[in-house]
Parts: C-alpha cells; sequence; structure tokens
C-alpha cells in the first residue's frame, strides 16, 4: 500500500513537471518568436505577445491580461475593430480558423496605414482550456513600396505625356512650314518659315537642355566656368532669347538694370536662370501683360527682380513651386523643370531665389540675389557670329542623311567646299583624296563609329592640320572626355546652332 501511495505521488510529481514544462515551453516558444503571434484565452484577455508582435502593440498600457476586445478598439478604427473582434470571438467558439491574406487599415493610436497577413486558429492552452493564437506578418512596409511604386509609374506615365506634350507643340509648326516651303512661297514667307523654325527648334533644345541639367545636377555632374560678369549682359542675352515670345504675347517689357553689378560666375549657366524667369513671366503672363526686370544693389549682393501681371501663384503652391516637375498655375505646358533647374543654379553661385505672389490672378515676382565681386577686367561682350563667306574643305560625317544634307546646304551657302560621308569606311576613304581643314563627325554611327573613325584619321593624315568636330547627342562630361581622348578638338551637341558653325570654319 505504501509502495503504491509512492508510485501515485511519483506519477503526480512527474505530470505535474511536465505540465509545467509544457507551460514553460509554450510560453517560451510564443514569447521569444521573431514572428508576430499573440495568444487570447478563453475569457477573451490576451495573455501573451511574442517579441515579434511587440511593435504592435506599444502603445497598449497596461497589455498582458487586458481584455482583447478593448484592446482591439484602441488600436483600430469602426468598423474593423468589431468585425476583427467578431472574427476572434468565432474561431474561440467553434474552432473554425479565419485568413485575411491583405488587411489595410489605418491604425487608431497613431494614424499611420499599415497592412497585414493574419491567421486566427482555436489551440488547447496548457491549462487544458480553450485558447485562439493568431500569427501574422508585417506588410506595411511591402504596402508602402508598393504605394510609391504606384506613384511612380504614374509620375513617370504623366511626365512622359507632357514631355510628349511640349515635344509636339513645336513640332506641330515646324512640319506645317515644310509644307509651306514646298509650295514655291514668296521669300517673305521663306523668311517667316525659316524664323519660325529658328524660334520652335530653339524651344525645343531650351526644353531638352533643362531636363539633361536636372538629370547632372541630381549626379552632381555639372561643373561651374566661372569669371567676373556683367549681370546687365547676362540679362541683355535672356532678354533677346525670349523675345519671339513676348511678341507673340504682345506683353510691355520693361528693363531697370544697374549696369555697373558684377558678379562671379558662370555666364552661361545664369543666362540660363534668368532665360526661365522670363519665359515663366511671359508663358503664364497675359494676352498684352507688362512684365518688369530690376536689377540693383543691395548691400552686396546683386538682386534682380523679375515680375509679371499674369496668373499668379497660390498660397498653396508658394512653398513646392522650385520642385522639381511642381507645374504653375493653369498647367500652361512645361514639365515643370525650369524653376528647380535655376534654384539649384543660382544655390551652386552661393545665392538664393525667392518668390513672391498675392495669389491667383494677381501676377508673380521671382527674386535671385547673387554676391556681388569687383570687375578685375573690363567683361567682354560675347563674340557674334561671323557669316562672311569661306572657302574652307569640309567633310561632314553622319549615318542620318537628312542631317549630314543639310549641314552641308548650310556651309556651302557660305561658300565652303564640301563632301559628304554617310558612314565611317567611306568618310576614311573621302579624306585621304579631299584632304579636309575641318570634319564635322557623328559619333553613334553603325559599323565604324565615330570614335574609331577619328583614331584613323589622326594616324593617316600624320602631322597635317586638321580640325576634327565631333557632333552628338550625348553631352555629359563622360562623352566629352571620351571625344578628346579618341582625338578629337571640340564636342558639339546635337541640335548645334548653324550660326556656331559657320563662325568655327569662318576666315580669321
Amino acid at each position: 500500500m505504501t509502495q503504491t501511495n509512492s508510485d501515485q505521488r511519483t506519477a503526480e510529481a512527474l505530470r505535474e513537471t511536465h505540465e509545467r514544462v509544457a507551460v514553460d515551453t509554450f510560453r517560451h516558444l510564443v514569447d521569444r518568436s521573431p514572428f508576430g503571434i499573440y495568444v487570447i484565452d478563453t475569457d477573451f484577455r490576451l495573455v501573451q505577445v511574442s517579441v515579434g508582435a511587440q511593435n504592435v502593440f506599444l502603445n497598449v498600457r497596461p497589455l498582458i491580461g487586458r481584455d482583447f476586445a478593448e484592446v482591439l478598439r484602441l488600436l483600430w478604427p469602426e468598423p474593423f475593430a468589431s468585425e476583427a473582434i467578431n472574427i476572434f470571438r468565432h474561431t474561440l467558439r467553434t474552432g473554425e480558423p479565419y485568413h485575411a491574406p491583405r488587411t489595410v487599415e489605418t491604425r487608431q493610436d497613431i494614424g499611420t496605414v499599415e497592412a497585414y497577413d493574419w491567421k486566427t486558429e482555436r489551440l488547447t492552452l496548457p491549462d487544458g482550456r480553450w485558447g485562439v493564437v493568431c500569427h501574422f506578418y508585417d506588410l506595411s512596409e511591402r504596402q508602402r513600396f508598393e504605394t510609391e511604386l504606384r506613384d511612380a509609374v504614374r509620375e513617370k506615365d504623366e511626365f512622359l505625356a507632357m514631355l510628349a506634350h511640349e515635344l509636339r507643340n513645336p513640332l506641330a509648326p515646324i512640319r506645317l512650314a515644310a509644307g509651306v516651303l514646298r509650295s514655291k512661297p514668296t521669300p517673305e514667307v521663306v523668311e517667316g518659315c525659316a524664323a519660325m523654325i529658328e524660334r520652335q527648334t530653339s524651344q525645343m533644345v531650351r526644353l531638352l537642355d533643362d531636363l539633361f541639367d536636372v538629370s547632372r545636377l541630381s549626379r552632381r555632374d555639372l561643373v561651374l566656368q566661372r569669371a567676373p560678369v556683367s549681370v546687365a549682359s547676362l540679362l541683355a542675352v535672356a532678354v533677346e532669347s525670349i523675345g519671339p515670345s513676348i511678341d507673340a504675347q504682345r506683353q510691355q517689357l520693361s528693363l531697370d538694370i544697374d549696369e555697373r553689378l558684377m558678379v562671379n560666375g558662370d555666364s552661361v549657366r545664369l543666362t540660363q536662370v534668368f532665360a526661365n524667369l522670363l519665359h515663366n513671366a511671359s508663358k503664364f503672363g497675359a494676352q498684352g501683360g507688362r512684365i518688369g526686370v530690376q536689377a540693383r544693389r543691395e548691400g552686396h549682393q546683386a538682386v534682380v527682380r523679375v515680375r509679371d501681371s499674369g496668373a499668379g501663384i497660390a498660397n498653396e503652391l508658394l512653398t513646392s513651386i522650385f520642385d522639381l516637375f511642381v507645374q504653375g498655375p493653369e498647367k500652361r505646358g512645361g514639365l515643370g523643370v525650369g524653376l528647380s533647374l535655376a534654384k539649384c543654379l543660382v544655390e551652386m553661385h552661393d545665392g538664393v531665389i525667392a518668390v513672391h505672389s498675392d495669389g491667383i490672378g494677381k501676377g508673380s515676382e521671382f527674386i535671385v540675389r547673387l554676391p556681388m565681386t569687383a570687375a578685375t577686367s573690363e567683361p567682354q561682350a560675347p563674340a557674334r557670329p561671323v557669316l562672311a563667306q569661306s572657302r574652307r574643305r569640309i567633310l561632314i560625317v553622319d549615318d542620318n542623311a537628312d542631317v549630314a544634307d543639310v549641314t552641308a546646304l548650310l556651309l556651302k551657302g557660305v561658300g565652303c567646299e564640301v563632301r559628304v560621308a554617310y558612314d565611317g569606311a567611306a568618310a576614311l576613304e573621302t579624306a585621304a583624296t579631299f584632304q579636309p581643314e575641318f570634319v564635322f563627325m557623328d559619333l553613334g554611327m553603325p559599323g565604324l563609329d565615330g570614335y574609331e573613325v577619328c583614331r584613323r584619321l589622326r594616324e593617316a593624315l600624320g602631322g597635317q592640320p586638321v580640325k576634327l568636330i565631333a557632333v552628338s547627342g550625348w553631352s555629359g562630361r563622360e562623352d566629352k572626355e571620351r571625344a578628346g581622348a579618341a582625338g578629337f578638338d571640340l564636342h558639339l551637341v546635337k541640335p548645334v546652332d548653324p550660326a556656331v558653325i559657320i563662325e568655327m570654319v569662318a576666315v580669321r
């Protein structure tokens, strides 16, 4: 009898030990799990939360032992909180599991949108009663990535649509002008078509240059060529560049410029800044409206103000008007890069740019402040193209026959002797007998590309003087460096201004 009682006590102790180990093991497995796991007991109280689930309940205190319905209502808004409570109670009562592969809701406690893949299952707790375990995966970060990706795709599609629209605008009149020129028009009509084509291609070049410069700025690949420069000369070139737009809109332009203002800057880039501001003033200005440009000294700064009486800017847009791809009021075309580019270029010159507007329909004012510098020498006016007759021997090499033939016509028109080659092999063959003084060569030709042709020409011509000029749609610093390494004297970016080509071959 004594042995039986002893055996029973031993068995009871073993059972208790087993149960205690089971309970401890269960708690350990849940508590230490890196995954999202929590357990609800029969009384619908939260009894365990894994390490991987702690962040979900971070703002709920006290937590363990608390009524789970109360916890859910602290975390989630209605009707989702009540729906989740019913799901847990149903699983506890019936044993039927529930799986939600993706639930996206806004948190009640912190106001952020979160997403979860979660599942409820009934289980027997260590005390022998029913409970519910919920295990989940936090998909919130994935949800944010997917949202950002969708936004990026949408913005990309909108940008491509805008780009197509902006390129079609100048292409439409150019195409019409081609039809007009085929109809044997009068010299006056020819001159009008030529002026229009020049305006529209200049607009396309400005658009593409802005896009490329934004890309270069994002890669920190834009280097300034700084020197003392007159603010008045910068504004004169900028005003000249937007003259056709102002004339077309019949706008009144007033200038109030201190001719003594000097800054240490890159004349090309600062002209780009002021041209963009003037372009915006004209584009968003009314027909017959006013544009004012003022340049004054304020302390140690040169301050340029560009005012217009046009569409104005809404207050909520003032803080983001310089952001990339943000468009101005009324969305009158454009890609939303000009002002962002202007801000970057001004800041690279240690300056600041600001905007002011009293609201929609009340015009706007852009203010550029640049540190002044003392002139070390009299600033030189930019050289004007020399359009005199020239008897240079010139070879044009381009696989695009239209580009090659029209460039040849341009240079023949000023008296040059011109040959054309449409591929690298023909260029080498022609150069051997023609002995050109200048070679304008495309880089991206099939077969022998421009780099290889240049190297071979240098070898074939030995020390014979010849100016080799690369002409390419690629305009990055690395593209220019590669052209120089191949033996080119100069790298021009397509489309090249005809006046620049004529100036290069002019007889001095």
